[in-house]
């Protein structure tokens, strides 16, 4: 039998048999995406860490500069419109129903909690909802304006890819993040390529006009202290500018850095009620001393749950089960009128529980039918197994 050459022969691969110019062409394509990665690639815990520490940025300026009564002085039409601009964040029912339901810390502090979600939910929308918001989308290098609309349109592109190829869509998506925000070296200015300074320029005056946007939203200000100081306005909302863009830095870093797709999960998204125990929820703090019973209906999603889906092995180029950054931080009803009577029974000092008190009777009752209503549907809790390591949280 006569010798086949080196050229012929056959060399096994996952699925068939290839030719050695084959094989090896096969090799140098994941040789290369293999080193495609470096310097963007993120550790998890750098991830997890970085979400913990934003949520607690957000946390702190809520707490310096929302006032403490600006829920006392909000009319019946502005508690609706806050409400309502909190769609997919909180349950789209009446102020003072929600407000009877909540625990007694959160009752005395709400319009804390509900600024605090409305920041988060703000960052949601920028940040998160569309992986390449800080494209300029120019046509040519003279080109001043734009296509203020071509996010939007890669964005959708990218979902399409995803839906079909979902691996290769992350890995796309990752080193568009990466190299459009690429930094020189230990991150000082200016960035390296054209690309990159382009992008900085764009990015920060979207910065500047998401800052004047929540600012300028009227829903907003209305949580928001009197401050007659100019300087002390000015600090506060320099502050807020400061911490979106920490926010948008690190959610391109971890967009940007783990090859994976990204998944936000807001109230839609989580079963109807709490179950203690699941890894996709946490209670919100203002819970301690106030603590929910399984079944408890969920109300508000303080921030929002992150999960990253369609990771692929840099070493064996395998997918990773999904992991889970961060769950989402939740606020619970009392599951009951004796657990709702219970946490009425904290707040009997304060004016507000006064005022509400047989009102919150009346809610309790509203809340047995509730807990009738989800043991008739049955409102089985759709569990999904995630990777997670251990939080700082």
């Amino acid at each position: 039998m006569q010798e086949s050459s080196t050229e012929d022969a056959l060399y096994p691969n996952q699925a068939f048999l290839c030719q050695r110019q084959e094989y090896q062409a096969m090799m140098q394509y994941h040789y290369t995406r293999y080193n495609t990665h470096s310097p963007g690639l993120v550790s998890r815990d750098s991830v997890r860490h970085q979400l913990f520490h934003l949520w607690m940025r957000v946390h702190i300026w809520v707490e310096l500069w929302v006032a403490p009564d600006a829920a006392s002085r909000l009319s019946a039409d502005d508690k609706r419109e806050i409400i309502a601009s909190l769609n997919g964040f909180c349950v789209q029912e009446g102020w003072d129903s929600i407000h009877r339901r909540l625990p007694p810390t959160a009752r005395i502090e709400m319009a804390k909690v509900v600024a605090e979600t409305m920041i988060n939910q703000f960052i949601c929308t920028k940040f998160l909802d569309n992986s390449f918001w800080f494209m300029d989308a120019k046509l040519h290098a003279t080109d001043r304006n734009g296509d203020a609309h071509f996010p939007q349109r890669f964005q959708y592109l990218y979902e399409r890819l995803k839906a079909v190829e979902p691996m290769d869509a992350a890995w796309l998506k990752t080193l568009t993040v990466q190299k459009c925000n690429e930094l020189s070296f230990f991150g000082s200015p200016p960035p390296p390529t054209q690309l990159a300074r382009h992008t900085a320029a764009h990015r920060t005056a979207l910065l500047r006009s998401y800052g004047n946007e929540l600012l300028e939203r009227r829903v907003f200000q209305l949580l928001l202290k009197d401050e007659p100081r100019k300087a002390q306005r000015t600090q506060r909302d320099q502050a807020l500018r400061s911490l979106l863009e920490h926010a948008a830095q690190e959610m391109i870093e971890a967009d940007g850095g783990l090859y994976a797709n990204l998944v936000v999960e807001r109230l839609s998204d989580l079963p109807r009620t709490f179950q203690h125990g699941s890894d996709r929820t946490r209670l919100h703090g203002f819970h301690l001393g106030a603590m929910p019973g399984d079944g408890g209906r969920i109300l508000m999603v303080t921030r929002p749950g992150i999960v990253f889906t369609d990771m692929q092995s840099l070493s064996h180029w395998n997918q990773l089960p999904p992991w889970r950054a961060n769950a989402a931080e939740v606020l619970v009803a009392a599951k009951g009128k004796k657990a709702q009577a219970e946490w009425l029974a904290i707040t009997t000092t304060t004016t507000n529980t006064a005022s509400h008190a047989e009102d919150d009777e009346e809610d309790a009752e509203e809340d047995e039918e509730d807990d009738v209503e989800d043991a008739e549907d049955g409102d089985p809790v759709q569990e999904e197994t995630y990777e997670s390591g251990t939080s700082p949280e």
